[in-house]
């Protein structure tokens, strides 16, 4: 499992991106993923710490289970 920081949320578009703690490319982070993991996507704040897993979708990385730090 991976650790980041969410840097960047968009509500109204139902995405946002984590800044990996071991670094490289930000993580897409899915609205879908954050409703599974049970977070309300409209309350979460940039700053938030996020544990995940990584997975190819459509050949693009995302972040996957989702779950506070």
């Amino acid at each position: 499992m991976a650790l980041g920081t969410l840097t960047w949320w968009n509500p109204d578009r139902g995405f946002g991106f984590i800044q990996p703690d071991a670094g490289g490319p930000d993580m897409f982070l899915h609205v879908s993923a954050l409703e599974k993991a049970g977070i309300d996507p409209e309350t979460i704040k940039i700053g938030r710490r996020l544990i995940y897993e990584t997975s190819d979708h459509n050949g693009k990385t995302i972040a996957v289970d989702i779950k506070t730090a």
